[in-house]
């Protein structure tokens, strides 16, 4: 299976070991550099569908930077019994030999302190973190990243109100959620947390945090 493959050749052991490595560790910092200097063009974004037209242009964006990268980018990743990840990363060997499955998933949400179901970037009928923590999303991954399209305030605010969020959860379910589930800083442009999971091959993921910047 791939993700077998995936952990013997990248030095993964999904259950001890959380940092990435091998292809995982380039896929991250790839979305490191690029994300940065990516940019929403407004007049192509469709006012129903604002998170999905920022997702659309992200995954065309990122493919475009890409030149002898051994991975692509996957807007609405569709994988068998499962919620489809706003981007899937599957492997281009793997898909010449007729295997689609991606092996990171990237689940993206729009922060905006007016938006009815912001906290949704935690828990919810859609909600991001969750669904990694219910392997809904990465399913059977050990690694795996959310991206949020800041819309207004700042970093800091958002890395707050985020761990403010999870905290509500601890408080609200202490079984499901724990202590060691916030994001927490990192020396690089990225938060990271560490999550238990159920009805997974993996019994933790890890998530890597993409803060950007939607400017005006």
């Amino acid at each position: 299976m791939l993700i077998n493959q995936l952990r013997s050749n990248s030095g993964i052991d999904a259950k001890n070991n959380f940092e990435p490595h091998g292809v995982i560790f380039k896929i991250i910092q790839f979305i490191s550099i690029h994300l940065q200097n990516f940019k929403i063009n407004k007049s192509q974004i469709d006012p129903k569908n604002i998170e999905e037209s920022y997702n659309n242009q992200l995954s065309m964006y990122l493919n475009a930077k890409k030149s002898d990268e051994t991975f692509q980018f996957q807007h609405e990743f569709i994988r068998t019994n499962s919620r489809k990840p706003d981007i899937g990363v599957p492997l281009k060997a793997q898909v010449l030999m007729s295997d689609y499955e991606s092996v990171f998933d990237i689940e993206c949400k729009r922060l905006n302190t007016q938006l009815s179901k912001v906290k949704q970037y935690v828990s919810g009928d859609t909600g991001g973190i969750e669904r990694f923590k219910r392997n809904l999303h990465g399913t059977d991954l050990p690694h795996s990243a959310m991206i949020g399209y800041i819309e207004n305030e700042t970093n800091d605010y958002w890395f707050n109100e985020i761990n403010g969020w999870i905290k509500n959860q601890i408080n609200f379910d202490n079984i499901f959620w724990t202590e060691n589930e916030y994001l927490s800083e990192t020396d690089y442009l990225y938060f990271k947390s560490e999550h238990q999971r159920i009805n997974s091959l993996s019994e933790k993921i890890s998530l890597f945090h993409f803060f950007h910047r939607i400017k005006n």
